[in-house]
């Protein structure tokens, strides 16, 4: 091909070349999933503010002081559990936030942000846009179910690692 007969790259300023592959409907659609989970994140904090520490908690997060180690992340959890990703969630909640309580909620919900807003993006990836999918991601965000167990946060560590 000489130079004159190949197609021109698209360009970041090229906005047709973004209409014409039906992006601007993904655009404009994740302002509103991301509305959502903001919201459903800030319900969740407001709710969860007001708590502290369980006693497990101590106990999990006193293990996780000795510092972040292969030997931590696979240590079961009672004896029985093998969560490695929850071990290393209150390592975190330990070591760098310094047990403080409202620091691991701030974490906890943050990803409990994200999780809805790619669950609203799965459900319109496989069905289509449609409103009802920010009414489902809203209801998981602030299920009572989701906020109980981030009261505790030896169980929001789990939580967080399913959502």
């Amino acid at each position: 091909m000489t130079a004159t007969t190949m197609p021109r790259p698209p360009r970041f300023a090229d906005f047709g070349w973004l209409h014409r592959h039906g992006s601007w409907a993904a655009v404009a659609r994740r302002g509103p999933v991301a509305v959502v989970a903001v919201l459903s994140a800030l319900v969740e904090l407001h709710i969860l503010d007001k708590g502290g520490f369980f006693l497990d908690d101590f106990r999990n997060i006193g293990a996780a002081r000795a510092g972040l180690s292969l030997r931590l992340l696979f240590t079961p959890i009672g004896g029985y559990r093998l969560q490695p990703v929850n071990r290393f969630l209150e390592w975190l909640t330990a070591a760098p936030l310094h047990t403080s309580y409202a620091a691991a909620v701030v974490v906890y919900v943050v990803i409990h942000g994200f999780g809805t807003y790619w669950l609203i993006r799965l459900l319109d990836a496989v069905w289509g846009p449609r409103g009802f999918h920010l009414l489902v991601g809203f209801l998981f965000g602030t299920s009572l179910v989701l906020i109980a167990a981030s009261q505790w946060v030896a169980t929001a560590a789990t939580s967080t690692v399913a959502v």
